[in-house]
């Protein structure tokens, strides 16, 4: 039985990404871009449920956020978008309500739970992010490749992993 627990355990853990290391400001310009003018754009928003942080998320334009359909979905069905909000133009993640705008509807295309594939939803938000400082991610119009690539991904997440097992 207890192998058992393990095992589960195990496979839960490992699929999710952890062990990542803390990004200094400006390391991803991609993510959020510095000028020599010391002006910040965000890219990158906190999605927050219930004014709390949950998942990060990428901006696409003023109406529409990229994020893991895992923080959102079950399968293909949305969770309660009442329920969600994303806090923009922030470095640090807070639970207060500024720079906040509320989650009108979510798209969770083909994302399976079990398999944990298409782990991808977009947010339509119920307003349009004020200008701020934030930009939208830059998007490839014709990303063809044959070669295997490396990529890095970043956002708000855990850097470790604690499992807490209650044994009668």
């Amino acid at each position: 039985m207890l192998v058992v627990i393990i095992i589960g355990l195990y496979f839960i853990a490992a699929t999710r990404i952890v062990n990542g290391t803390d990004a200094v400001e400006g390391e991803f310009p991609y993510a959020v871009d510095q000028s020599i003018y010391i002006t910040t754009i965000y890219r990158q928003v906190s999605l927050r449920r219930n004014s709390s942080h949950t998942c990060g998320g990428t901006i696409l334009n003023e109406r529409f956020i990229l994020t893991a359909a895992h923080c959102v979905c079950n399968n293909r069905k949305p969770q309660d978008s009442s329920l969600f909000s994303i806090q923009y133009d922030m470095i640090e993640i807070t639970n207060l309500p500024e720079n906040t705008v509320h989650v009108k509807n979510i798209n969770c295309h083909k994302f399976s739970t079990e398999a944990l594939i298409y782990d991808a939803a977009v947010l339509e938000l119920e307003e349009p992010i004020p200008k701020g400082k934030w930009a939208p991610v830059k998007l490839s119009e014709n990303f063809v490749t044959d070669k295997s690539q490396n990529g890095t991904i970043i956002g708000w997440g855990r850097i470790s992993v604690r499992l807490i097992i209650g044994v009668d």
